[in-house]
């Protein structure tokens, strides 16, 4: 199947047996069906175009909502099977104050709850976490344990940076953080949502899933300083 074989002994019969059978079967129908839904895709989405633009906003409202219904559904089912936390650091990987703090709240998680498994939604995809964790020890000199901690790998990261917004960067940068968060959710729903980093707009998508949300802002994405020299006019970097 695809271009691969397989050898088997030969035990008087011709052909593969049933087990290999039935896997080989089982993995055709699997990548075919995920082929055809990639194919039926656009199509599907083609109708939309078509509509009226407030028909098709009201469509998209309605995905929406059943989205988020749906993803409701998954956090409750976890919190009640095994409640789990989830830290959203998109940049976990760097040395600063901020993945400090983070690192010292996840070594006291564990510590107080030695059997729980932390989780950490990272936008490092070219890191595996055994670096992850080896950078952290290394940069704060704690000892983590790699067994309790989970990485959530995010794609869409760059949404977030400023160099995608070079006008209404901040306003570009919050929106980012939305899709970011949603990316965030759609792959793991926890009982404990907690952000280390400042991204004040996913709280309200952690919170409409069904999360509890926990915040430590160490930079805040608009701070009283900032709004000062906007009224003032005053340049800075």
């Amino acid at each position: 199947v695809y271009g691969s074989s397989v050898s088997t002994q030969s035990t008087g019969s011709s052909g593969i047996n049933a087990e290999y059978g039935e896997y080989f079967q089982h993995y055709y129908i699997t990548n075919n069906l995920r082929m055809l839904k990639y194919l039926l895709l656009p199509f599907l989405l083609l109708p939309l175009l078509l509509l009226p633009p407030t028909l098709t906003l009201f469509l998209v409202f309605l995905s929406l909502l059943f989205l988020g219904f749906y993803l409701r559904l998954q956090c409750i089912s976890q919190r009640i099977n095994s409640p789990t936390i989830a830290f959203f650091h998109p940049y976990c990987n760097a040395g600063g104050g901020g993945e400090r703090v983070l690192w010292q709240c996840v070594l006291s998680v564990v510590d107080r709850f030695p059997r729980a498994t932390v989780h950490i939604y990272t936008g490092d995809v070219e890191a595996t976490p055994e670096q992850i964790i080896a950078n952290a020890e290394n940069c704060f000199g704690l000892k983590l344990p790699s067994g309790n901690v989970q990485f959530i790998y995010l794609k869409s990261r760059f949404l977030v940076e400023a160099k995608c917004y070079p006008i209404f960067t901040l306003l570009g940068q919050s929106l980012g953080s939305m899709i970011l968060g949603m990316e965030a959710m759609w792959k793991l729903q926890p009982a404990y949502f907690v952000d280390s980093m400042g991204y004040a707009f996913t709280y309200l998508l952690a919170d409409l899933v069904g999360c509890d949300v926990i915040s430590y802002v160490h930079y805040p994405t608009i701070s009283t300083d900032m709004l000062g020299k906007v009224a003032a006019r005053e340049a800075s970097l």
